[in-house]
């Protein structure tokens, strides 16, 4: 005859290890940040608004003056996408991009700290 074995009674090193375990999203709540990100916070160097096609080529870049609110260029960038008939994604409040598309073209409109290549080159 065979023996049932109930394994849960059983301790082993292996079932500590998995009894210790943090819960599901446990690691996630102790690895969070603990001040979000600020990307819109004026900065006392130049800052740079910079148009990138789908080969992060410079398109176009207009410079910002040392503590210039960010947030107003991005939008204001934003707005002016738009009206030149691109689709244009909602600009998050933890990032300073976002996306825009026109006829199969898709670029990415950013806030830069670093002086941007020029026209046409990329990093």
């Amino acid at each position: 005859m065979t023996a049932i074995v109930v394994l849960d009674a059983t301790w082993t090193r292996v079932h500590g290890m998995l009894e210790s375990r943090p819960t599901d999203g446990g690691m996630l709540r102790i690895m969070r940040r603990r001040n979000p990100p600020e990307p819109f916070k004026p900065r006392r160097e130049p800052t740079w608004v910079v148009v990138r096609d789908h080969l992060s080529q410079v398109v176009r870049m207009t410079e910002l003056e040392p503590a210039a609110d960010l947030k107003a260029a991005l939008v204001d960038a934003r707005e002016a996408r738009i009206a030149q008939c691109w689709d244009c994604e909602a600009i998050a409040t933890t990032v300073a991009f976002f996306f825009c598309s026109r006829d199969g073209v898709r670029h990415l409109v950013s806030i830069e700290a670093r002086t941007p290549p020029e026209i046409g080159k990329r990093w």
